[in-house]
């Protein structure tokens, strides 16, 4: 019921806005505001509506719509859940407002955003946040949580373009472009961020330094290159972790 009420809101307060923008520029600007409420009380968040713009192409996360909230801080969140979409290519947060269409919500003024996937019997969030990720090239960067704690495990995932593979001469191959999205992973500690190897051997020297690590990679058999491997040690790491603050 609240979520209605808040779209409700949110298009009245649109169609409010655009009308004066109408009137005073002759013509339909690229640029609303739209007002949530929910997450910036009295203050307006710049949006553009994507039915305008000429975006070439978009690769998305999950193609289809997911419940969400958004993160502005580590306290602070929207109350009210929204219809998202993430797109990996252009890294733009888009929300779907019902018959109005859909608008990106500016990447700069939210810290990140948890989507909601509702499969039968149970809830997955995909928990997204900024973090410094590459030293060589500074600027924050959005990175899915897969393990919590003392110790962070974040994937980061990027779109790679494939060129086209046609060769005139055998009149093979594919004219088009291909985008694929990969993935790379992050151990975060404090303010300390190591980019994790893909190779087992070079992985396996990243964690050794941690009491314990060595012992549990040899006893769980554990192959860094997999992701659920991964997890599993840095819930070890965390546990561990626990365990000597206690005492």
């Amino acid at each position: 019921m609240r979520f209605d009420f808040m779209i409700s809101m949110v298009k009245s307060t649109l169609l409010l806005l655009l009308v004066p923008t109408a009137c005073l520029l002759g013509q339909r600007s690229d640029v609303h505001k739209l007002i949530l409420n929910d997450l910036y009380p009295g203050e307006g968040v710049e949006t553009f509506d994507l039915r305008e713009r000429k975006i070439p192409s978009a690769y998305y996360f999950r193609d289809d719509w997911l419940y969400g909230r958004i993160l502005f801080d580590e306290d602070r969140e929207s109350a009210s859940e929204y219809t998202l979409k993430y797109d990996l290519l252009n890294q733009e947060l888009v929300v779907n407002i019902d018959d109005e269409g859909s608008f990106v919500i500016p990447m700069n003024l939210i810290r990140g955003f948890v989507l909601k996937d509702r499969n039968p019997g149970r809830i997955h969030e995909y928990v997204f946040k900024y973090h410094e990720l590459d030293i060589n090239n500074p600027g924050a960067e959005i990175g899915l949580h897969i393990a919590d704690g003392h110790f962070t495990l974040v994937k980061y995932f990027f779109v790679d373009e494939l060129p086209a593979t046609y060769v005139p001469a055998l009149d093979a191959g594919s004219l088009d472009r291909k985008l694929v999205m990969k993935e790379k992973y992050f151990l975060i500690e404090d303010d300390h961020v190591t980019e994790i190897p893909r190779q087992r051997n070079k992985a396996k020297r990243i964690f050794e330094v941690f009491d314990g690590a060595e012992r549990y990679l040899k006893e769980k058999n554990l192959d860094l290159r997999e992701e659920s491997d991964l997890i599993s040690l840095v819930v070890f790491l965390n546990q561990s972790y626990l365990k000597k603050s206690k005492t």
